[in-house]
C-alpha cells in the first residue's frame, strides 16, 4: 500500500524536529519557537514590569496570569493572546503559539558561496529496499520546468544515498527519476540554511498507483500530480488536525489523511503523525496551505509545483505567513 513506509516509526518519512534530531543540531527547531515570552526569575521580576503583568507570578521563568479558561489568558492579549489556562495559571501554547511570529534567517543580498550538504536516502515504497542509481537534478524554485538546472548528472550510491551540495538558503527542489518509479519533486520547507539529513524519501512504483486510489476509492487523474506531505507544529513534532488545501482545485482535488494506518479520503485532518496529501493538484504552480481544523486559523503555506503524474513531497509547519515560503 502506498503508505506502507510512512508506518514505523511515525516521522520516519520526513525525520523529525525539521531533520534536526538525525543531523545532530537544534537550529532548524528553533526557528519554531515564540520569541516574545516574558523570561523572569521572581514574582517581582513581572510585576515590576507594570501594566499587563502587574498581578502576574513568576513560573518556569515565564510571567503567568491565574485563570479559569483559555478565554481569560487570551483576553489579556499582547503576549498573552496564544496562551493557554494549565493549572489554574497561563502559559504558552507550546504547539501553536509560535503562529504568526515566526523568523526564518534572512539570506543575504548578495547570494553566499557557502554550501551546505544535503543527504536523502532513497526507497522503494512497497519493498522498502534502498534505490541505488536514481537521478536526480537540482532546479531553482523560479525554473517550474527545470529547463535550466542548477546540477544535474546526480545518482544515489548503491546504498540509496543521495549526497548534494546545495548553496546555503537554497529554497528549490530536487527532481529524483528511476526506472519503473513514478517521477517525483521534493520541494525543501524550510530553505535549506544547514546540514540536513533526510532520511526515507519514498520512490513509487507506478502499479502503486493503482493501489493506491483502490485505497482511497478514487483514481489519479493522469493530467493532474499528487502532493503529500508531513506536518508539523511549533515544536517540530508530527502536528494532529491539520488540514491541507491548494491554492487551486475542483471537485477532483481532494486531500487525504492517515486513518489506522491507511490513507483514507473520510478522515478529515491529519492524526498523530501528522501525514497526509492532496490528490489530482491541477499542474502549475500551485500554493499548498495548513490550518488547524480546530479553530480554522492558517499557520503555514509552501510553494510548490504539480506536475501530471508526479508526485511532490514538502512539509508543512508554521512559516513567517507575511511572506509565504
Amino acid at each position: 500500500m502506498l503508505f506502507s513506509g510512512w508506518r514505523s516509526p511515525a516521522q520516519r518519512f520526513f525525520g523529525r524536529c525539521l531533520f534536526a534530531a538525525v543531523a545532530g543540531s537544534t537550529a532548524a527547531c528553533s526557528v519554531l519557537v515564540e520569541s516574545s515570552r516574558e523570561q523572569c526569575a521572581t514574582d517581582g521580576d513581572c510585576q515590576r514590569r507594570g501594566g499587563a503583568f502587574a498581578q502576574t507570578l513568576c513560573s518556569n521563568s515565564v510571567c503567568v496570569h491565574q485563570c479559569v479558561t483559555d478565554g481569560d489568558c487570551q483576553r489579556r492579549g499582547g503576549a498573552f493572546a496564544r496562551n493557554l489556562c494549565s493549572n489554574s495559571v497561563c502559559v504558552p501554547d507550546l504547539k501553536w503559539g509560535c503562529i504568526g511570529s515566526v523568523e526564518w534567517p534572512a539570506p543575504p543580498p548578495v547570494p553566499s558561496p557557502e554550501k551546505v550538504k544535503v543527504t536523502l536516502s532513497l526507497f522503494n515504497l512497497l519493498s522498502e529496499m534502498v534505490v541505488g542509481g536514481a537521478t536526480a537534478r537540482v532546479c531553482g524554485k523560479l525554473d517550474p520546468t527545470c529547463d535550466s538546472p542548477i546540477q544535474s548528472d546526480l545518482a544515489s550510491n548503491a546504498d540509496g544515498v543521495l549526497t548534494v551540495q546545495l548553496d546555503k538558503f537554497f529554497a528549490g527542489y530536487l527532481e529524483i527519476t528511476y526506472l519503473g518509479m513514478v517521477d517525483t519533486m521534493y520541494f525543501f520547507n524550510p530553505p535549506v540554511d544547514s546540514e540536513r539529513v533526510i532520511p526515507f524519501v519514498p520512490l513509487v512504483p507506478f502499479d502503486a498507483l493503482e493501489k493506491f486510489g483502490d485505497q482511497l476509492k478514487m483514481q489519479p487523474l493522469p493530467d493532474r500530480g499528487t502532493v503529500i506531505g508531513l506536518s508539523y507544529d511549533c515544536q517540530g513534532n508530527g502536528a494532529e488536525g491539520v488540514q491541507l488545501f491548494s491554492d487551486v482545485g475542483d471537485d477532483a482535488t481532494t486531500a487525504f489523511y492517515m486513518a489506522s494506518g491507511f490513507p483514507s479520503l473520510e478522515a478529515t485532518q491529519t492524526d498523530k503523525s501528522g501525514q497526509g496529501g492532496i490528490a489530482n493538484v491541477p499542474t502549475g504552480p500551485r500554493l499548498i496551505s495548513g490550518r488547524r481544523a480546530d479553530t480554522g486559523e492558517v499557520f503555514g503555506t509552501v510553494s510548490i509545483q504539480s506536475r501530471p503524474i508526479w508526485i511532490t513531497y514538502t512539509s508543512m509547519l508554521p512559516t513567517p505567513l507575511s511572506t509565504p515560503k
